[in-house]
C-alpha cells in the first residue's frame, strides 16, 4: 500500500463518522449507536493494520530499518511532520523517527 491509499482510506474515515454521526443523531436509538461505534472501530484498527503492514522507519544514528507492531502503531505518538515516537530496536535511540512507505 502506498501513501495514497492510506490518505483515501483515512478520508473514507472521515466522511463514515460524520454521515455515521448524522445517522445516530437522527434515530437516537442504541443499537444504532452500537453498529455505528463497532464498524467505526474496525474501520480504525483496519487502517492501523494495512498502515503497520506499509511503513517502515529508519534510525538515524545506526541506519537501522524496521518495522514496528501492530499495538505499538496503534499507541504511538505520531506527528504529521516529525514522523512517530518510537525507540530503535538495534541501539536503543528514542525519538522521533521519519516514517516511509516504499518497501
Amino acid at each position: 500500500m502506498n501513501g495514497r491509499t492510506i490518505t483515501v482510506s483515512l478520508i473514507g474515515l472521515v466522511i463514515y463518522a460524520v454521515l455515521g454521526g448524522f445517522l445516530v443523531s437522527a434515530y437516537r436509538d442504541g443499537t444504532v449507536a452500537t453498529v455505528y461505534v463497532a464498524v467505526l472501530t474496525l474501520y480504525i484498527l483496519t487502517l492501523v493494520m494495512i498502515h503497520r503492514r506499509s511503513s517502515y522507519y529508519i534510525c538515524p544514528d545506526c541506519d537501522k530499518m524496521f518495522e514496528i507492531g501492530f499495538f505499538r502503531d496503534l499507541l504511538s505518538p505520531n506527528d504529521g511532520v516529525r514522523g512517530k515516537r518510537l525507540k530503535c530496536p538495534n541501539c536503543g535511540k528514542k525519538g522521533w523517527f521519519a516514517e516511509y512507505s516504499d518497501k
